[in-house]
């Protein structure tokens, strides 16, 4: 059983056509004050957030899987960590956000599936 906050935010997991890629993970967590997201993978990586979808289609050869894979988001915002928490407040609310891991490897890049994010 999972129990989640209930103040007006849903997030969404689009998948990319990435296959076993990054471990990615958008949660909400229980605020009163702000509807307060977290993000985080099992390594440290790119994340690439925005607030709006600008999807480039990545060919094979810059991947590590055997199919093109797509990065959703606009880089709106593009910040190298391993997890963010994310606080966004009732003034700029409603707000959808996209958001999606990027990591680049010697063999390749790695992507995530991407989470679209609904604040209201």
């Amino acid at each position: 059983m999972r129990v989640r906050p209930a103040y007006g935010i849903h997030v969404f997991r689009i998948p990319t056509n990435c296959g076993s890629s990054a471990e990615f993970s958008v949660d909400t967590l229980f605020n009163p004050t702000f509807a307060d997201l977290r993000s985080s993978s099992s390594y440290v990586t790119w994340h690439v957030l925005g607030l709006a979808p600008q999807t480039a289609l990545l060919p094979v050869a810059l991947t590590q899987t055997t199919a093109p894979c797509m990065l959703i988001p606009s880089p709106d915002v593009v910040i190298h960590t391993g997890a963010i928490s994310l606080k966004i407040p009732p003034v700029i609310r409603p707000t959808t956000l996209h958001l999606q891991l990027v990591d680049c490897t010697p063999a390749g890049l790695r992507v995530s599936d991407t989470f679209q994010v609904i604040a209201f």
